[in-house]
């Protein structure tokens, strides 16, 4: 799933979440920054230097319980407004591309 990611985001500065059970960010995060990524962590009391361009929602739940625009998970919630830019489900795990609404 990272690899997706990279291959997706270019070099655009760039968010991350994930909706799962029992995980969290770090794992892909952890690929993410090897690869030399523009992630970011978001920080809402530095937003304008953390916000990226796009987030990327990984979900490791069944499709009906995703709704990545709108999960109370603080990364998504800081993210801010936003939509469902585009859509992947790679080895049963859904990928989502998030873009800020203007």
């Amino acid at each position: 799933m990272a690899s997706k990611i990279r291959d997706e985001v270019k070099l655009d500065k760039f968010n991350l979440a994930v909706i799962a059970e029992r995980n969290y960010e770090d794992a892909y995060q952890y690929f993410l920054e090897a690869w030399d990524t523009s992630v970011s962590d978001l920080d809402p009391q530095r937003y304008d230097e953390t916000v990226g361009k796009y987030l990327f929602v990984v979900c490791e739940l069944p499709k009906a319980k995703c709704d990545p625009t709108h999960n109370p998970k603080a990364q998504v919630a800081n993210f801010g407004w936003s939509k469902v830019e585009a859509e992947w489900e790679v080895g049963g795990v859904i990928l989502y591309k998030l873009a800020h609404v203007q």
